[in-house]
This record gives C-alpha cells, structure tokens and sequence, in this order.
C-alpha cells in the first residue's frame, strides 16, 4: 500500500522523521495520524526532504506503524552532485488543474522511473487532494494516466496547502447545467409547476427545465374571433344549409402550434398542419359540401393543438325550433290560416314579452305546444290577464306542427306591452 503523507519533522541524527498520513485521521484527533517514518536512502542522504514536503509513504512488512518514506511527491528541479547524484524536488504547486512541463514525473524509490504507483482513487474533500478512501484497483501505465486524474479530481488546493489555509471557490464552467433530485412526489401546485405533472417527483431533471417550469408556466395556444358562416345562433327548424367558412386568430404561447382541425358534432370535417402562428395569425377553413342537417342542434368546434398534443377548442352551435308568432285580429274566430300571413319570430326563452299595436283589436301570441302547456300574461300595470287558449295545427316547411294559439281582449290603447311566461 502506499499513501500520501506530510512530513512533519526530521531528524538528521538518526536519518529519520514524523509523518502526518491523512489517511489515518479520526473524527476527534489526528494524533493518530502522526507516525515515525524511515527515508529509505542510504544514512545521511536526505534528497532535498524538508518540513512539509508532500511525500509518498510505503509500508515495511505491510505494517501500518511501519512507514517509510520513498519518494517526493513533487516537481525534480535539479541535481546534487554532492549528494551523489539525487534528485532534489519542491513540493507540487497544486492548482484549479494539474499543469506542469511535460518532462515532469513522479520520483520513486531508488529513482526507478519504470516503477508504477498506485494512487488514491477517491477524493473526500476540497481543501486538499489526499484525503483518500483506498487504492485504485489498477495500475498507471504512465504518469500522464497520473495527471489526467488529478485533472479531473482537483477542485480547490494551494501551494503546500495542509487543509488550514483558504483556498478559492473553483470557476464553474459556461455550459455546465447540472440536475436536480428530489423523489418525493409534490403535494402543491407550485408558480408553474403542476402536481399532477410529476407523480415520482424529480429524477435527475435539468435545472434549467426545472426553473423554466416553475417561472414560466405553461400556457395554451389562444383561439380568438371565431365566427361560422352561416351565422350561428337559432335557425328554423326543417331548413337544411350549407356550411360556407369557419374563421379565427391563433396566438402561439408556450409551444408552437402543429395542427388545427374543424369538427362538425363529433366528425371531424377539416385539418390544417402546415402552419406559421405566432401573435393573432388569421386561419380559414371552406367548405362546399358539408350539410347543416336542420333538426336539433349542430355543433361547430374549432381544436388547435401544440407541441404537448393538448387540444385548446372553441364551439359555436345551430340550435333548430320552431317560430312564435306575435299579432292582434278584428274578429275573435281564429283559425291557423291567421298565421300564414304573419312574420315569425325565433325564440325560445320561457320568459318574454311584446309590445302590440292595436286599432280596437283582439292582440294573440301563438308558440309550438311542445314548449309548455300554460301560459302566464301579465299586462304593463303588473296585473294578470286571462287570454283564451287555442289547439290548432300549423304546417311550417312541410312539416304539421301542434300549435297553442292565446288571444286577448280588445283595448283602446294604440300601443300595449304584455310579459309572458310559458309553464307545463
């Protein structure tokens, strides 16, 4: 096994010194850590060792109180020719990164550059590169397999730095991201971030989405002006039309759009993919042979879809019924022909009024007995009227309808409003 370590003292007299082996640290003390250590040179040869240099430590029999000292850790600058050749060495000028001339290498015992060296494969801290968790389970084939791990483990050191010393934060690179972990499902909705969105929580989730989630919240696409031609809105019942043009503005907002379709109830009868929106862009959809078959109601739905696949929609209905008809008689004998004659109006609220003009006339309301039996009148002083109900029938394009025809009595007022309320 061989470790880093710091020496501590030397003692010329005995050709030895104090180690400090970060290795061996606990918690509570380094005392522990601080043994005696033998230089494993020849008495009296010391090789430039001082107090502090970076040194690499072996073991004798594999014993752990048995250190020896085998080589620097360090830069050779020179040769002692009065210490028979040694290589003198200063201590390694540890930066953010590993830079050094490329004649550089590693000094091992008995200066055998071929020896191989096994190095720490674990870095526990910033302060400095030595504190280590074991031995790496292979060996370098070069010292440049050496550098280009320190390369990558080095974060913060100084010159002979022991770990008391301040040191700078290290520079974070332009195009670094990062991610963020967090398992535990969301139980809010947080800014622009949906619970229901992230069920496991955040695995490795890069920030930049996470930050763009959580301030710039999703947004559907906005559907704007939308109009069907023919208008929308109550049509007569038992009328077929055409479909001419479906019209709108789009503005893009998260997402681009990728498609818009037009639907008819639920068929979908137009589709438009080659798209450029982007604020307020007008879209139109034509048609030549698509019927509005006049019975119920039709529904036109406008659906825009983004890069989410998530439809935005807006709806305009056909809704088909049959007419009411407003008008006053000179006699009180009616017969259905009275509202041959008479222009109908489209409504189908229970409540309602009409303001009638009359010569000394009899004013009648008639509306499709399906839309409520009775019939509630109340004139411009608030007070209820009794109007006389009729049963008739009514043929409006083709089609026999049951009609209740309600008539009045005959005022002397040119003008007179009626509220009514329809009721089964």
């Amino acid at each position: 096994m061989i470790l880093k370590a710091q020496i501590v003292s030397i003692d010329y007299n005995t050709g030895s010194c104090q180690v400090h082996i970060p290795q061996f640290d606990i918690a509570s003390s380094t005392t522990a850590s601080i043994l005696s250590a033998q230089f494993c040179e020849p008495p009296g040869v010391y090789k430039g060792y001082n107090v502090s240099d970076l040194v690499w430590v072996a073991f004798e029999k594999n014993l752990i109180d048995e250190p020896v000292v085998i080589g620097h850790l360090g830069v050779p600058t020179m040769v002692d020719s009065a210490k028979g050749g040694a290589l003198l060495g200063q201590t390694l000028d540890i930066q953010t990164r590993a830079q050094l001339p490329k004649e550089t290498f590693i000094k091992t015992a008995e200066s055998d550059y071929d020896s191989l060296v096994k190095i720490i494969n674990k870095v526990k801290g910033l302060e400095e590169i030595t504190k280590a968790a074991g031995d790496l389970p292979t060996l370098l084939e070069s010292y440049q397999n050496t550098l280009n791990l320190l390369d990558t483990k080095i974060k913060e050191a100084g010159n002979n730095n022991t770990g008391n010393s301040p040191v700078s934060p290290p520079s974070i690179p332009s195009d670094y991201t990062g991610t963020y972990t967090n398992l535990t499902p969301l139980s809010v909705d947080l800014g622009g971030i949906k619970a229901a969105n992230h069920p496991n929580g955040f695995n490795k989730v890069p920030i930049t989405d996470v930050l763009d989630e959580l301030l710039y919240p999703y947004q559907s696409p906005v559907i704007t002006n939308f109009a069907v031609d023919p208008t929308t809105g109550l049509q007569l019942k038992g009328t077929d039309f055409n479909l001419k043009r479906i019209t709108a503005n789009i503005t893009k907002k998260s997402k681009p759009v990728t498609k818009i379709e037009a639907y008819l109830n639920n068929t979908c009868i137009g589709t438009q993919t080659t798209l450029n929106i982007s604020n307020a862009t007008p879209i139109e959809f034509t048609f030549d042979d698509i019927v509005i078959n006049s019975s119920g109601t039709q529904k036109i739905t406008l659906k825009v879809y983004d890069e989410t696949d998530t439809a935005v929609e807006q709806s305009a209905s056909y809704t088909f019924i049959y007419p009411r008809y407003f008008g006053v008689s000179d006699a009180t004998t009616i017969d259905a022909g009275l509202l041959a004659d008479i222009k109908y109006e489209l409504q189908n609220a229970k409540n309602f009024n009409h303001t009638y003009t009359t010569d000394k006339q009899f004013p009648f309301v008639a509306y499709p007995k399906a839309s409520g039996n009775n019939l509630t009148v109340v004139d411009m002083a608030g007070q209820t009227q009794t109007w006389t109900r009729h049963e008739i029938k009514h043929t409006i394009n083709g089609n026999e309808v049951d009609y209740l025809l309600y008539t009045g009595e005959s005022s002397l007022v040119t003008k007179y409003k009626y509220t009514f309320t329809i009721s089964n």
